[in-house]
């Protein structure tokens, strides 16, 4: 937000008025619930990315939303903290920063992708009008959808959703190919680039050779797993969890007559940037890396739980 963080605590003369706040809020990536039965067939589309807020000027929240507002946080007063988990076998955990939610992101599995801060992608498992997960407006694009063969040996499961950009389709062009998670979303709250927030990739079985996996989106998605349709075979291909302390989703696998393992999000993270004349406190479950780029003191909290809160003082 350029420096109007500073401008404005250079015009502070009482140590009780309130602190400019601004952050970056990114939820837990979904995970992937995969199938305990055994049954023929299934694949499971990518988990969505958790949900991004951001108040940083000139960079975006997630969903294709601007910035929003600074906050602003009264001193000697504690704010409620929580970094999302990334679960396995389910949604992404939300995170808080005080008034500020980010929603975990959707899980991806066998069937409709799970809605959250951004979508869960579409799998199969034999059922035709299974469609992809909604993302929340402001934080994340929904998944992508299934593409399947009319032998419905080749099956091409959805990507999920990012902070920047809608997970991709599957493809049965050639031999096949999942669908590549959504991209996360790009930003400079330390002072270096950091992308967070990407869809995991969805999982691919090829009729006509073998197909290729859906690969996770920039910001830490999970790549999908692939195979070549070869009967009734017993077979479990698990995906890739998404990458920890960026919020990315999971990558989906592939299940036949045989129980699937199911696979976790990437962890959530939440960045804070306050001026330098700010000093922020945290609780004992914190925990925490404090950068110093000029003007500026900024946090990356990496894990937090429900109790845990910040104190800013001057």
């Amino acid at each position: 937000m350029g420096n109007f963080a500073r401008d404005v605590d250079s015009l502070i003369e009482l140590d009780g008025l309130p602190v400019p706040v601004e952050y970056v809020v990114v939820a837990g990536g979904g995970g992937i619930t995969s199938y305990s039965g055994s049954s023929y067939l299934q694949t499971e589309g990518g988990g969505g990315a958790g949900g991004y807020r951001s108040s940083v000027s000139g960079e975006s929240s997630g969903g294709g939303a601007s910035a929003e507002s600074v906050l602003f946080a009264g001193v000697d007063s504690p704010l409620t903290i929580t970094v999302g988990a990334g679960n396995v076998g389910s949604g992404g955990g939300d995170s808080t920063l005080g008034t500020i939610v980010s929603v975990g992101g959707g899980r991806g599995w066998r069937s409709t992708g799970g809605s959250g801060g951004s979508g869960g992608g579409a799998g199969y498992n034999g059922n035709a009008s299974i469609v992809p997960g909604a993302g929340t407006a402001g934080q994340g694009f929904g998944g992508g959808n299934k593409a399947i063969s009319g032998s419905y040996q080749e099956v091409n499961c959805g990507g999920g959703g990012g902070a920047g950009s809608v997970g991709s389709a599957g493809s049965t062009s050639g031999a096949g190919k999942g669908g590549n998670g959504g991209v996360g979303v790009t930003t400079n709250i330390t002072g270096s680039a950091i992308t967070l927030a990407g869809g995991g990739g969805g999982a691919a079985q090829g009729f006509n050779g073998t197909p290729t996996p859906g690969y996770g989106g920039a910001g830490g998605g999970g790549n999908g797993r692939a195979r070549a349709a070869s009967g009734s075979g017993s077979y479990n291909l698990p995906g890739n969890p998404g990458t920890a302390n960026t919020g990315g989703g999971a990558g989906g696998g592939l299940q036949g007559n045989s129980a699937g393992t199911s696979v976790a999000g990437g962890s959530g993270v939440i960045y804070i940037r306050v001026p330098d004349t700010v000093t922020a406190t945290f609780s004992a479950g914190v925990t925490y890396t404090t950068y110093t780029p000029t003007g500026y003191n900024v946090y990356e909290i990496t894990a937090a739980g429900a109790s845990d809160t910040v104190t800013f003082s001057r």
